[in-house]
Parts: structure tokens; C-alpha cells; sequence
């Protein structure tokens, strides 16, 4: 008698419809640990950033006053780049020379894209309508003069008037005192205080680059200026620009440091 084993029937295994999810969870996984792996290059580069930009902060020491909103904090000297750790000093020297040598005038001494200005107004050095120096103007030139043979950069001397006409013998219009203004202070640097005569510069503007309105006296009367700037070179150009471009945006302004003494504070204040 034989006995029939009856097989059976192989059952077909049903395809696996699920395994894209785990394609899925490995494209997932790999995105979760590219964008953590961002995140951290990011976070490293900020924190760089920062301290570079504390680093050109420091230019301008810790007094000084932007004429716009700024972030970060200035550091010390130490910290500055090297190529304008000069300018910084520099600064610093002139305020101490207008605090001792004209308390009373409305010197501004600040930094912009060109360099380092001196703003002096045109009644520390000359009479109305005149370009012959008065005393007190002989007095600061004295001081700053040896301060500018420190640096060895070009320095150029700016003329600037109100829209006042003018109109003598010797000067017939704006231009021309304004000019004549500028080339008194470089021929009193260059024969009274010894600077390289190759290094400066006479330059009259006129009415024609006032920095307030001429509409009234107090405008007018800051528009009435001699600006001397000691001009940065390619290097230290480029390098307050990156500064300033973060801090100021397309239009940088600069930085002004303050002349007049702070008054201590009384206690409790």
C-alpha cells in the first residue's frame, strides 16, 4: 500500500511595500547630521567674527563716541591691528593737545574712510575775513606739529568757508580765502615745526563742503573750519572699511573722539 504525501502549496511571500521607509529614515538621519554639522561651522564662524570685530573696535579706545548705533563693545590697545594702532595714539595726543592748548574751542578730532581729521574752527586760528594767524592759533599749530612728524603719512589741509560773500583786494571771493587759510597752516607746519613740506598738502574749498546749514549762525560758524587730515594708506584704508562697513552699512561715518574733559560724578549719580 503506498501513501501519497500530498506537498503543500508553497504560499508566494508578500512583497515588502514598507521598505522605502527605511531609504527614507537613512535620507533623514544623514540630513539631521548635515544641518548640526552647519549649525556648528556657523556658530564657530559668528564667535570669529565677533572677536575680529572687537578687535577693530579697539582702534578708536574705549571713549570714543560713533556718530551712529554700533554693536560690540571696543577693546584695548593691545588688541587693535597693528597697522592703526598709530592712528589711535595719535588721536589720543591731539585731544590732550586741544584740551591743553585751546579748552574753550570746538575742536573735533574723529576718524573716517580717509583718515584721521583735525577740525579746527576758523576763530582758534584767524580773524574774520583774514588769513594772518593769531597767537592762539600759533599756539596749537606748535603742539601739533610735532605730534604730525610722528606719523609718516601724507597730510592734507582742507580751507572750508560759510556762504558769506567776500569780496576785497586780496580776496575776491570764497575761494580764494579759503585756499589762503590752508596754505598758512602748511607753511607754518613745514617752516615753524619742521614737517616734510613733501608730505603736505594746501587745499581751499570754498563754501562748497559745509558740514552744517548755512542758514543760521551757529551753522555757519561750523562750516567756517580748517580740517587737517593725516591720510591713511592702502592698507590701513581697507581696513577701516571692512569696520566700518559692518558697523555703519554702505555709508560709514566715522568715529569722533571726545575733546571736552568729563565732569566727575557727583556721588550717587
Amino acid at each position: 500500500m503506498k501513501l501519497r504525501i500530498s506537498r503543500r502549496p508553497e504560499i508566494e511571500e508578500e512583497e515588502n511595500l514598507n521598505r522605502w521607509l527605511l531609504t527614507y529614515a537613512d535620507m533623514i538621519s544623514l540630513l539631521l547630521a548635515f544641518f548640526v554639522l552647519m549649525y556648528s561651522m556657523v556658530k564657530v564662524d559668528a564667535e570669529k567674527f565677533q572677536s575680529l570685530q572687537n578687535e577693530l573696535a579697539g582702534v578708536f579706545g574705549p571713549s570714543a563716541k560713533p556718530h551712529a548705533a554700533t554693536k560690540g563693545k571696543p577693546t584695548d590697545q593691545a588688541q587693535m591691528p597693528n597697522q592703526l594702532q598709530q592712528f589711535d595714539a595719535f588721536g589720543k595726543s591731539i585731544v590732550l593737545i586741544a584740551r591743553k592748548t585751546a579748552p574753550d574751542s570746538n575742536i573735533d578730532v574723529l576718524f573716517n574712510d580717509r583718515g584721521l581729521t583735525v577740525r579746527l574752527p576758523d576763530d582758534l586760528l584767524f580773524e574774520s575775513g583774514s588769513s594772518q594767524l593769531k597767537s592762539a592759533g600759533d599756539k596749537f599749530l606748535d603742539e601739533l606739529g610735532p605730534a604730525i612728524k610722528t606719523i609718516q603719512r601724507q597730510v592734507s589741509v582742507e580751507g572750508h568757508t560759510d556762504n558769506t560773500p567776500i569780496s576785497s583786494s586780496m580776496f575776491p571771493s570764497n575761494w580764494e580765502l579759503s585756499t589762503a587759510r590752508a596754505a598758512t597752516v602748511v607753511r607754518y607746519l613745514t617752516e615753524k615745526c619742521g614737517v616734510d613740506p613733501k608730505r603736505l598738502t594746501a587745499v581751499g574749498f570754498g563754501e562748497y563742503k559745509s558740514i552744517a546749514s548755512n542758514k543760521d549762525q551757529q551753522g555757519r560758524a561750523k562750516n567756517r573750519r580748517v580740517e587737517i587730515v593725516l591720510l591713511f594708506n592702502d592698507q590701513e584704508q581697507a581696513s577701516f572699511k571692512n569696520f566700518a562697513r559692518f558697523h555703519f552699512g554702505d555709508n560709514p561715518q566715522g568715529y569722533t573722539l571726545p575733546v571736552e574733559e568729563e565732569k566727575p560724578k557727583s556721588p550717587g549719580e
